[in-house]
């Protein structure tokens, strides 16, 4: 079982500045149907209630990933979208009411 998150939050773990949340980032989109993953310069926005930001060091990219990329997923023709349900990273910034 992994700590709580006010555990990892890097603001106090001091061996980690390198993980304060930024105020740009870079992520990977398909930026329409059928279109190439490109990375985009992307505004940080705090985390919700409820919800973590993630530094993502790797992500597992699924079958249902590339049926979404081409527009087929039923209810997610929204885009741009960005990949991933599966990711490795650390929690960078919880928002109020986030635990583990």
């Amino acid at each position: 079982m992994s700590a709580p998150l006010s555990h990892q939050h890097p603001h106090k773990d001091k061996d980690a500045p390198h993980l304060k949340p930024p105020h740009r980032f870079r992520c990977a989109v398909f930026p329409a149907a059928g279109a190439p993953l490109e990375l985009v310069d992307v505004e940080y926005r705090p985390p919700a209630k409820g919800t973590v930001t993630i530094k993502v060091d790797a992500c597992f990219l699924s079958q249902n990933d590339a049926i979404g990329a081409l527009g087929l997923r039923a209810g997610h023709d929204h885009f741009p979208v960005s990949p991933g349900q599966c990711v490795v990273g650390r929690v960078v910034e919880a928002g109020s009411g986030a635990r583990e």
